[in-house]
């Protein structure tokens, strides 16, 4: 039977190649796989039949569960004169491959809005700068990679009035 696996790391499939697959009455069959990368893995089988026995179609999906890392965001309890530029530092931890890290801004009553998208720097830090008129919550994204979960970190500047 004709095996492949989909995941994180091959979203369109890739071929396990043929193997012997025994499958129960339950539809339920064992597969022996070592994969490289972690979160939902899909093992779509279908035999096409013979003389003897009906084409059957099955799948089963495992979750293998990925690196944890971290992201910080300083500047927490920051208090910066309104219309004045704050700077704040994202710091990624050890990740697998993907190091891009978004920062988003949003003022109090006002819409979240992207400040910056980029692959840190050697050192895991991407630095930012805005303005703020008001107090305003900052969060750092990462969105994970094939081996590595999504992070998140917040952080609260808050202002004066001039």
């Amino acid at each position: 039977m004709e095996v492949t696996r989909t995941d994180l790391a091959s979203p369109k499939g890739k071929s396990l190649g043929t193997r012997t697959v025994w499958l129960s009455r339950d539809r339920e069959f064992e597969i022996e796989d070592t994969p490289q990368a972690g979160g939902k893995f899909t093992y779509p089988l279908h035999y096409p039949g013979d003389a003897t026995h009906a084409p059957a179609t099955v799948a089963a999906t495992v979750d293998v569960p990925r690196n944890k890392t971290t992201l910080t965001l300083d500047g927490n309890g920051k208090t910066v004169t309104s219309g004045k530029n704050t700077t704040l530092t994202a710091k990624l931890g050890k990740t697998w491959k993907e190091r891009k890290v978004s920062v988003h801004a949003q003022s109090a009553g006002g819409a979240k809005k992207l400040v910056q998208a980029a692959t840190v720097d050697r050192d895991g830090k991407l630095v930012i700068s805005y303005k703020v008129t008001k107090n305003t919550n900052f969060t750092a994204v990462f969105d994970g990679d094939a081996r590595t979960e999504p992070a998140q970190a917040t952080s609260t500047v808050k202002v004066n009035a001039r």
